[in-house]
Formats: structure tokens, sequence, C-alpha cells
């Protein structure tokens, strides 16, 4: 799974307008650490992206300029599916440098972008746990 070079502007609340200062790999550690996610919730949110990339057809690419922003819509819609102790919006907003409208929104494109199909099989974990 890598990341696109940078594709066109699309107007999505993912893409950034310039590349982020933190590298991806800080940023997720930095998400991980405070709003203590559980390799579960990333493993989700890494099947999640998968198909936004997918369902939209590549409309929302995972590259640089989308990258955090879906690692972090994406972590967000997985602790709510996979942890009963899940952080709020306002904490992952914080977190993630974006507002509470940003997050409540970006959260609402993302799950329309999987038409809401939040499970997860034992064979796409499969997969995963290959990498």
């Amino acid at each position: 799974f890598r990341a696109s070079p940078d594709p066109p502007r699309i107007a999505s609340w993912f893409y950034c307008f310039s590349r982020p200062n933190v590298s991806i790999r800080q940023y997720l550690q930095c998400i991980a650490r405070t709003l203590k996610i559980q390799p579960t919730v990333f493993l989700h949110a890494l099947i999640y992206i998968n198909r936004v990339v997918r369902m939209t057809r590549g409309k929302i690419p995972f590259c640089i300029l989308t990258m955090h922003r879906l690692c972090l819509t994406a972590t967000l819609v997985a602790a709510k599916y996979v942890d009963d102790n899940h952080y709020s919006n306002v904490s992952f907003a914080k977190v993630g440098g974006t507002t509470l409208t940003e997050i409540n929104e970006a959260e609402i494109e993302f799950l329309f972008a999987i038409k809401f199909n939040l499970g997860v099989s034992e064979g796409e974990i499969q997969r995963c746990n290959q990498f």
C-alpha cells in the first residue's frame, strides 16, 4: 500500500494545501501515544483507507496531500467501531491539528465514501498481517 504521487486536487477535506511538516510515522505515533490507540484499531483504519481509495476510484487517493487526514479520520472511525472506550471527536481534532467541525465533516465524508461498511473480514485482516 503505497502513497501515489501528488494527484490533481479535488474538492475534499482530505486534501491539504501543502505537504505536512510532520512525517506520517510521527503523526501516527503521536495519535497512538496521546489517544492510546490499540493496534487492532490501526489495522481496521488501514483496511478502511484501502476501501476509500478503491470505492472512490481514486477521487480520494492515498498520497502525500491526503495521508495525514485520511489516517486521522480512519483511526477515529475505527476507534469508534472497535473500542467501546474511545476518545471523543474533540480529542481527535486537537491531536490531529484540526477543528471539531472539520473532523465531524471528515467523518461523514469518510463513512459515505465506504458506504458505512465498517465490518472487517478475517480474510482482510490476514492480508494486512502479511505486510
